[in-house]
């Protein structure tokens, strides 16, 4: 066994076979409910029923993060199980353009697979579920894949050329879906294209890359803007306040990412160990592309650890580039073709990663959550999360939930079906926005995706729904209150109700914190 080398296709196979078992693990448990997977589920279920984003309902961001669960809505149904497949199918791919990338710039098939399984470890296997971040993410990686395409063509031919329209299609999807990754993914393709026109004396490539990724721009969004789509979108622009901040940046990069600063140390010490002038450092074209690559995606890290707080620790993917870098320069890989180093390696790379999948073993494995009452003072001991569990509910399945949520779901359909021959208007302003499909009842058009007071619903969208409460315009409303977010849902408006509707049913939101309740109001004249 000491003797025994692995081939490249053995080693291909691993990859392949590593990627497919950690991508489908979720798919073997019952998850418990997440915090703001409404957000996610209901702009696809909005879609999936012919709604239309920004005329339809609006949101601060585009709408790329639901194409992909789109498809799969249309394919598995809108329960959120479906959400997991496509969250399955969305990190396969991207582990495996990683690697594709990688071979492009002719790494060695050991380093993909370390690579691949820090990528795998660090990042992907954090998403379970589909969310913003990851999803902008994915579609720069893909993106990226054909810029990458590009540079590695030696003659540029009219079908070579096409490469640039799903290039510029995807790192644009990436803008589409969130803007700091997405402004760092142009700026990141941009920078790869220009160095290649320079250096290989051809700019084809980089002006086909700019008029197809103006073309998917066009697209997308001059239909949009009649529906005030720049408001919506642009972050800097009032009420929205910008999250680009020098003071934090400095901040975060002088008082924090010691990881990313030491990777950066390492790597030009590498290189300037390597190379002796900028000239022979610009001959290596595919050392000077994953130089590029590795060093963008940490220098990308640490900008988008500033911009997108939430959720935290969702920038690890830096890590694989890092890795695949410094395998790749040191030679590591020559000797880790031996089968007995490969498999102590890989043990290692499995407890480097350890907390990862320790703390999602826990989360799985017990799912029940006691609460002290002395944490939950602002609840009656009747509506504290005792213990989370598979509910009978078409559109939860493989959702664990609160026992007591479980029984407020249980009476919400009760009281849902003394109004639902009228059609009743239902305003669900709670993470239990599968309710739709469940009670099926169509969302309300004309409103914000979601609740936030100041990041995704303002003023004038709390005025015209507090108008509308005063009015009795709403059969059913679902309020939810957590009183450690600050207007989550607008407390203003759980003022309205209580004054204008009354309030038969109230129960623990989906939350481990153990202190928000969903309140679920009716016209007084139906309760």
């Amino acid at each position: 066994m000491k003797n025994l080398l692995l081939t490249d296709r053995q080693l291909n196979f691993f990859t392949a076979a590593f990627i497919v078992l950690i991508s489908a693990f979720p798919l073997f448990f019952d998850l418990p409910f997440r915090d703001n997977l409404f957000l996610t589920w209901e702009g696809t279920y909005r879609l999936s029923i012919g709604q239309i984003p920004y005329r339809d309902f609006t949101m601060p961001i585009g709408y790329g993060l639901f194409i992909i669960p789109f498809i799969f809505f249309k394919i598995f149904g809108s329960g959120l199980v479906t959400l997991l497949y496509a969250q399955v199918f969305t990190n396969i791919v991207l582990l495996w353009v990683f690697g594709k990338i990688l071979r492009l710039l002719n790494i060695s098939e050991i380093a993909i697979f370390f690579a691949t399984m820090v990528f795998a470890m660090s990042y992907t296997f954090v998403f379970f579920w589909p969310w913003y971040n990851h999803a902008a993410l994915f579609y720069e990686i893909v993106g990226l894949y054909f810029v990458v395409k590009l540079i590695s063509l030696n003659k540029i031919s009219i079908r070579n050329l096409l490469y640039c329209i799903p290039a510029g299609f995807f790192i644009f999807l990436s803008l589409f879906t969130k803007q700091d990754y997405g402004g760092l993914a142009l700026i990141f393709s941009l920078v790869l294209l220009c160095i290649d026109s320079i250096t290989q004396k051809r700019w084809k490539l980089l002006v086909g890359f700019i008029v197809c990724y103006t073309l998917f721009t066009c697209i997308f969004i001059l239909p949009l803007l009649p529906y005030q789509f720049s408001y919506w979108f642009n972050h800097g622009q009032a009420p929205h306040s910008s999250r680009l901040s020098l003071f934090d940046l400095i901040n975060e990069f002088f008082g924090g990412s010691s990881v990313e600063k030491l990777y950066l140390l390492m790597i030009f010490l590498f290189v300037f160990y390597r190379f002796s002038s900028i000239a022979d450092f610009f001959k290596d074209r595919n050392h000077l592309f994953l130089f590029l690559i590795t060093v963008g995606m940490i220098v990308q890290t640490l900008l988008t650890k500033v911009t997108s707080r939430l959720p935290a620790d969702t920038t690890t993917y830096f890590h694989a580039f890092a890795v695949v870098y410094l395998i790749q320069q040191t030679g590591i890989f020559l000797k880790l073709r031996n089968v007995f180093k490969f498999f102590v390696v890989f043990g290692l790379f499995i407890i480097w990663w350890s907390a990862i999948y320790w703390d999602y073993a826990n989360r799985i494995f017990k799912p029940a959550v006691s609460v002290k009452s002395e944490k939950t003072q602002t609840l009656p001991t009747t509506l504290v999360n005792t213990s989370w569990k598979s509910s009978n509910f078409k559109t939860f399945k493989k959702v664990t939930l609160p026992q007591q949520t479980i029984k407020g779901i249980d009476s919400i359909k009760i009281l849902y079906s003394k109004i639902a021959s009228t059609n009743p208007v239902v305003l669900n302003m709670s993470e239990l926005t599968p309710l739709a499909a469940e009670l099926n009842y169509k969302p309300i058009k004309n409103l914000p995706l979601w609740y936030h007071l100041n990041i995704g619903i303002f003023q004038s969208q709390v005025d015209t729904i507090s108008f509308n409460i005063q009015k009795n315009t709403y059969d059913m409303v679902l309020f939810e209150f957590v009183p450690n977010l600050n207007n989550f849902y607008p407390f203003s408006l759980r003022d309205s109700l209580k004054k204008h509707y009354s309030m038969p049913l109230v129960f623990p939101a989906p939350r481990k914190d153990g202190k928000s309740i969903i309140e679920v109001f009716v016209r007084k004249s139906i309760d």
